[in-house]
């Protein structure tokens, strides 16, 4: 458990260093070399699809990906509150609602939403059974952009 505090302290600060370059940093479009384009190509044909009123992304970072979910609703959990201040000076097509959290403590109720996502995070920081802790109504859709984390 010491590591893993250890762990989430380095992370927490490493993104709030670089959190006033990450957009400048990282393209607009997700590189299509990247397993991160898959995710995200994934994600907006799952959202195509579906209309949800509740929607989790897990380590939101800069809500780089907000505006490609169908909802009425959308959460933002990220550990980097600088991180979370980038996110909140966009403007995005929908309620936001952004919340400092890391993604093995998900401050939520028991199903409190539809769909829950993560892009280029679970397999990298966590294993996916941590971050159930969120609790979706359906946990087949927690892994919809998770490639190779079938639940």
């Amino acid at each position: 458990m010491r590591y893993l505090d250890e762990y989430k302290k380095v992370e927490q600060q490493r993104y709030d260093a670089v959190a006033h370059l990450y957009d400048k940093e990282t393209p607009k479009k997700p590189d299509l070399e990247r397993e991160e384009f898959v995710q995200f190509k994934l994600l907006k044909e799952h959202s195509s699809r579906h209309s949800y009123s509740n929607v989790l992304e897990l380590a939101c970072g800069t809500g780089r990906y907000f505006d490609f979910v169908q909802c009425r609703k959308l959460f933002g959990l990220d550990i980097s509150i600088n991180m979370l201040r980038q996110a909140q000076r966009k403007k995005f097509n929908k309620h936001v609602f952004l919340v400092q959290a890391d993604i093995f403590h998900v401050p939520f109720r028991k199903q409190s939403f539809d769909f829950i996502y993560s892009i280029g995070t679970l397999g990298y920081h966590a294993p996916l059974t941590m971050a159930k802790s969120a609790q979706v109504k359906d946990y087949k859709t927690l892994a919809a952009t998770e490639i190779g984390n079938k639940i």
